[in-house]
């Protein structure tokens, strides 16, 4: 393959050697007749899953296999973002008498991979679970502030009890959690998913979705087909941290799909005629400031850099010509809810605010150590040097430092100054508790601050929406004004994928295989 990367790809200095190294060792490591098989759905990912449990916090891969091997009362329908519809649920009926209580009535003949028959006891059964405290999921305290209770009327009938009366277009939003199995090797499991008889579960799990677990090896996950109605036989995740060997074995034909691609690539791989499809994420890059440093402790340096971060430019130096669409002011997604999305900006790329905040501040000239990981590729690298030197322009010196895998411990070990993260652990709740409350498992910055652990217990118990915005706004301003990030941008996702491949849709970022089982693979003749 004999290809003048310049031409294709934006890059800052020293970029197109990196690739050039890149791609020429990917093509020593992949030139050794790897080959796909006719009917496996392979799917490049940065890592593995870290689980297999929906009721746990698990990662973005896992979340990919999770969708597909499970199923929920209603599901996203993978055809328009956050539209759900029923898949073990039949039908719902609101009480007359109480508007907060429903009857749902179960799908019947659904079997769970094992062959034992789905029932209202399984649903009773991962409801206890998500709200078990042994289990630590990231969807419990959400479903407490919302469901009082759930009660079984018979094998295929469910009562549910919401904490206030809610309209019958927002159940199917409401009871979108994934349904796990009461019995797992004919026993029944405990509500504690961590007891040992639990713990081969996590890692090996049956659902009732198109696709069911077959193996785990090193680098690899294989799913087979479970519903005989799906196109596709088998579905591979494959472990490839590094995007550029991850777009190399695209275009040679290793494998068939990429979520998440760098935009240096778009034009290269456009020149390949691989199909693609666009998303946006609940995400977005920042820089997270580590308030435990002696330097960055101090409030006025962290606010003096907020106030010089011109995010407008460096977005375009980044990604190309966009407007302010896609600009990130705060703690929440610029695409979270419509009524969150006027809270403004506090740190206004203003130059003379920032001089002053910097007068305040007992900053010494002493250089910042900014860190980002290699897997955020040629795009990561712009933005880190972009914002070194919008840094250097108020007299704050940053220095940049690419890590490899151990950039996460450092985050975790809050052994770091700056570093730019990429924050994709939202949902559709976009719950960032564990990222800001002060024993927040996510708390990479350090940050203590009891009012807004407060405001911040308050807004994730508050189900009424004309209440809940104005403790998101307190929200908003209270963590721009302490500032543990400097927030930037969110970026619309591509995913490429192969020309074999037919009927792909990819329009939730939350659900990107969501309509997996409709996709087809066109064998070789």
């Amino acid at each position: 393959m004999n290809l003048n990367l310049s031409q294709f790809r934006k890059v800052p200095p020293n970029g197109i050697l990196y690739l050039v190294i890149a791609f020429v060792i990917g093509a020593m490591v992949l030139g050794c007749g790897e080959k796909r098989e006719p009917d496996n759905l392979i799917i490049a990912v940065e890592e593995l899953p870290n689980g297999l449990n929906p009721v746990f916090d698990i990662n973005d891969e896992g979340k990919l296999a999770v969708g597909v091997i499970f199923q929920g009362l209603f599901d996203p329908s993978g055809e328009r973002p956050n539209d759900f519809q029923p898949v073990l649920a039949e039908d719902i009926t609101q009480d007359p008498s109480d508007r907060a209580v429903f009857d749902i009535s179960l799908a019947t003949g659904v079997l769970w991979h094992d062959g034992r028959r789905f029932s209202a006891d399984d649903v009773l059964f991962s409801y206890e679970c998500y709200m078990n405290p042994e289990n630590n999921s990231p969807l419990r305290g959400r479903s407490s502030s919302m469901i009082k209770n759930i009660e079984k009327v018979d094998d295929f009938l469910i009562r549910v009890t919401f904490v206030v009366p809610v309209s019958p277009i927002d159940v199917p939003f409401l009871l979108s959690f994934k349904i796990i199995p009461a019995f797992y090797q004919n026993n029944p499991m405990d509500t504690n998913l961590w007891t040992e008889a639990s713990l081969a579960f996590n890692r090996q799990p049956i659902g009732t979705g198109a696709y069911q677990f077959e193996i785990w090896e090193n680098n690899k996950l294989i799913l087979t087909r479970g519903d005989p109605t799906a196109k596709i036989e088998h579905i591979t995740l494959q472990r490839q941290r590094d995007i550029d060997i991850r777009v190399k074995k695209l275009m040679d034909d290793k494998i068939d799909l990429v979520f998440n691609v760098d935009p240096s690539f778009f034009e290269i791989l456009n020149t390949k005629q691989l199909g693609y499809a666009e998303y946006v994420p609940y995400a977005y890059y920042a820089i997270a400031i580590n308030t435990t440093d002696s330097l960055l402790s101090d409030m006025h340096l962290r606010r003096a850099m907020a106030f010089a971060t011109d995010k407008l430019t460096l977005l375009n130096e980044a990604y190309g010509t966009m407007d302010d669409t896609y600009i990130n002011y705060g703690p929440f997604p610029h695409n979270s809810h419509r009524l969150y999305r006027g809270f403004g900006d506090i740190f206004n790329d203003n130059m003379d605010s920032a001089r002053f905040e910097l007068q305040q501040s007992q900053y010494n000239g002493s250089p910042l150590a900014l860190i980002f990981p290699q897997g955020y590729g040629i795009m990561g690298e712009g933005i880190a040097f972009g914002y070194k030197h919008m840094m250097n322009e108020i007299g704050v010196l940053v220095e940049v430092v690419e890590r490899g895998l151990d950039f996460y411990s450092k985050l975790d070990g809050k052994a770091y100054q700056l570093a730019l993260v990429y924050e994709d652990d939202f949902d559709r709740h976009y719950n960032i508790l564990p990222i800001y409350l002060s024993d927040g498992k996510k708390n990479v910055t350090g940050i203590q601050d009891i009012e807004l652990d407060n405001l911040l217990v308050e807004w994730d118990h508050e189900i009424i929406m004309t209440k809940k915005v104005p403790i998101a706004k307190a929200i908003h301003e209270r963590i721009s004004e302490i500032c543990p990030y400097i927030y930037l941008f969110t970026l619309p996702q591509r995913a490429y994928y192969s020309t074999r491949l037919r009927n792909v849709a990819i329009v939730d970022a939350n659900a990107r295989l969501a309509g997996v089982h409709k996709w087809e693979i066109l064998l070789d003749e």
